[in-house]
């Protein structure tokens, strides 16, 4: 038992060689690794905090926009209603028959204005901003079925990708839509021609969503390029338009961070083309360059 505990493992000093590279290599990578770490998840933190903020600032501006339709909408509602108590006056003293009819057709037109009016009021009301992954062919269609396009002109739809999400809100967005093909309908009628076309070009890159809509209208004279997103501006009769759906459209486009610009060629065509931000995170593939 003596020798046991004489000649014992724990009474001999045992040498432990660390290789160098022990010393010289692991603490510098492991620095390395540790810095990569905490870039990753700054990164992660910061691009959460910069879309939270992006998403504030659209809601915020489609807020802003939903507070002046109202204040549109309610002029023109106003000015209905005071052509629906001058036609009902003047349609209870008219004598002739065809006065009659000519004011009971105003009426009515009157009376079916108000009732859209009312209901795109209570849209507005009850609409709440949502900015969520949206697919923009979807606003298309929608925005295609709700227009009622006559016999004559014909709808061109190249769809480079079936599905292209952004962050958007629907409503505003397929708005801005239907304001867009209702104008190259008012350009094509203007026109004349006998036959109409409206080209509808969807493309995609990883960061962006590319809209054109190219139509074979009455085109914008050059010089007014620069004013036809101006608020009641607008090169057609100042009796029939109020000039405010090109200036809805822009800011809903740039309220989504988005970019618009038209080129237009006297008696020959208007091309309005939009860029809006994609989403990287939600639905398809990618599209080519």
């Amino acid at each position: 038992m003596h020798d046991v505990f004489q000649y014992a493992f724990w009474r001999y000093k045992l040498e432990v060689i660390v290789p160098r590279y022990y010393a010289t290599v692991l603490p510098p990578l492991a620095f390395i690794i540790l810095l990569a770490i905490l870039l990753i998840a700054y990164k992660f933190k910061t691009d959460n905090m910069f879309n939270w903020f992006k998403e504030r600032a659209i809601k915020k501006s489609l807020t802003l926009l939903n507070n002046n339709l109202k204040d549109v909408l309610h002029s023109d509602k106003n000015i209905m209603f005071n052509i629906k108590i001058l036609s009902e006056k003047a349609l209870a003293s008219y004598g002739t028959a065809e006065g009659k009819a000519q004011l009971e057709k105003i009426l009515s037109l009157s009376n079916n204005h108000m009732e859209s009016i009312a209901k795109a009021l209570n849209n507005i009301k009850d609409l709440k901003v949502s900015t969520i992954h949206n697919n923009l062919i979807d606003a298309i269609e929608s925005a295609i079925n709700e227009v009622n396009i006559p016999d004559y002109i014909e709808i061109i739809k190249i769809y480079h990708d079936t599905e292209v999400y952004g962050n958007f809100d629907m409503y505003h967005m397929k708005q801005a839509l239907i304001n867009l093909i209702t104008n190259s309908l008012d350009a094509i009628y203007s026109k004349n021609v006998e036959k109409g076309i409206i080209r509808i070009t969807v493309n995609s890159s990883i960061e962006w969503i590319y809209l054109s809509i190219r139509d074979n209208g009455c085109g914008i004279p050059r010089k007014y390029i620069k004013k036809i997103f101006n608020p009641y501006f607008s090169t057609k009769s100042k009796q029939n338009n109020w000039g405010i759906g090109l200036s809805y459209v822009f800011r809903v486009i740039t309220a989504h961070y988005g970019h618009m610009r038209i080129k237009s060629k006297k008696d020959e065509y208007t091309n309005v083309e939009i860029l809006l931000p994609r989403s990287k995170s939600f639905g398809g593939q990618y599209g080519e360059d």
